[in-house]
């Protein structure tokens, strides 16, 4: 398979997804006209709802991104049954941290009221790394 892509502003980012295993890709850059609904490009549609004071900028590492001004703001996807049974996961995202609030930022989180699987992937900036 030869696969090609091209972008005059160098912000393009793609995927080939073979075996179906990508659950969720939020770009930031597809949402709904109101901005209420981030699209998930994975094959699963898990389109995510926003909640708060959450604004869509231009300064995305590539493209888009979102701003959130950490007081209520996030995106919800919902109990979505593909994030239920996973061996293993796999989270990737650019974060650009304001400033050091002396708290942890959650960036994903995802709780089972099942016997297992919950993850956090947070920013603990008193530490100094993410």
């Amino acid at each position: 398979m030869n696969v090609s892509s091209n972008d005059s502003v160098n912000d393009i980012s793609t995927f080939i997804d073979f075996d179906n295993s990508l659950v969720g890709w939020w770009r930031m850059d597809d949402i709904s006209d109101d901005g209420l609904i981030v699209y998930d490009n994975s094959s699963y549609g898990n389109d995510g709802n926003v909640f708060g004071d959450v604004v869509q900028t231009d300064d995305g590492k590539l493209g888009k991104g979102f701003e959130f001004d950490g007081v209520g703001d996030y995106v919800d996807i919902g109990d979505q049954s593909e994030f239920d049974a996973m061996p293993g996961i796999t989270i990737s995202a650019w974060i650009k941290r304001a400033g050091d609030t002396g708290a942890n930022a959650v960036i994903v989180s995802k709780f089972w009221d099942g016997t297992d699987r919950s993850f956090y992937f947070y920013s603990d900036m008193g530490f100094g790394s993410m």
